[in-house]
């Protein structure tokens, strides 16, 4: 039913949805949140249509996990973040994740976006747009998408890709989250989503790249996972109409090939572009 190499949702599934793709959905779901029997007992299959695509979207868009083991679901409508003058940088970028983090990371497996990293900006902010409009749960790297077309109005913000590659049981993990330098107060943070909450956003509290690099692996160390090497791309400009592609691999850090001595000397000279960056940014 499934093609990996189209593993988007509207390339698979149609509304209404087929029985095939209902088992399937319920069965991720179902394995994705453990105590989903209480939401699932008065939620039987209808043959109507309208019945059906209504059931489809609570099971698709309405989740969400809480540490008690709890489901509940939210009937408020993600809106997109309004900055009003005066607003601080910081509050800015908290607006942001919030909006993320109320679109919801998603576990069911397949991606509801077709995410092409080497289209160029003005592409990549259509995609945005796409999903602002149509809230749907979403993976890492559309989380990333969205930051960097709703932070581009924002001065004296450096943007940049930060991905990860992990190792857990001879398994290789991918993830990635959005780095950001504030200029005006020389300090790094990063926003994002994750399956974990610890490898999402982190505040302006680093003064150099290498101290949020750290944490962020002090964080996989939590999940049990090996941090191998981290991979920053190229400065992103705030013109979302440019035509230029990000070049998400422009800097490689080895995480296990070297020392930490090393990593921080690696890591500062990719700041000092920052820093050069953010004198014609201010």
């Amino acid at each position: 039913m499934i093609d990996k190499k189209e593993n988007t949702f509207e390339k698979i599934y149609k509304l209404p949805l087929d029985e095939e793709t209902w088992s399937y959905l319920l069965q991720k779901f179902k394995d994705s949140y453990p105590h989903s029997e209480i939401y699932l007992l008065n939620s039987s299959r209808s043959g109507s249509d309208s019945d059906l695509n209504h059931l489809s979207t609570r099971v698709l868009t309405d989740i969400s996990v809480y540490e008690s083991n709890d489901i509940m679901l939210h009937s408020t409508f993600p809106k997109k973040p309004s900055f009003i003058n005066g607003m601080i940088l910081e509050d800015k970028v908290k607006q942001v994740q919030g909006f993320l983090n109320q679109l919801q990371y998603n576990h069911l497996g397949v991606y509801f976006f077709d995410v092409k990293t080497k289209r160029p900006l003005y592409r990549l902010a259509e995609l945005a747009k796409d999903i602002i409009r149509n809230p749907m749960p979403i993976k890492c790297l559309e989380a990333v998408i969205v930051s960097i077309y709703l932070t581009s109005s924002i001065k004296s913000l450096l943007r940049f890709s930060i991905r990860f590659k992990s190792r857990f049981q001879n398994k290789v993990h991918r993830h990635i989250v959005l780095g950001l330098y504030w200029c005006s107060q020389s300090c790094f943070g990063a926003i994002g989503l994750s399956r974990r909450r610890n490898l999402m956003d982190k505040s302006f509290k680093y003064k150099n790249l290498a101290d949020l690099i750290f944490d962020y692996r002090a964080s996989y160390s939590e999940c049990y996972h090996c941090l191998t090497k981290v991979k920053l791309s190229s400065i992103i400009t705030s013109n979302m109409q440019s035509s230029d592609q990000i070049n998400w691999n422009y800097y490689t850090v080895p995480m296990l090939k070297t020392n930490d001595e090393n990593i921080i000397k690696s890591l500062e000279i990719y700041s000092r572009e920052l820093r050069k960056s953010s004198y014609i940014k201010q």
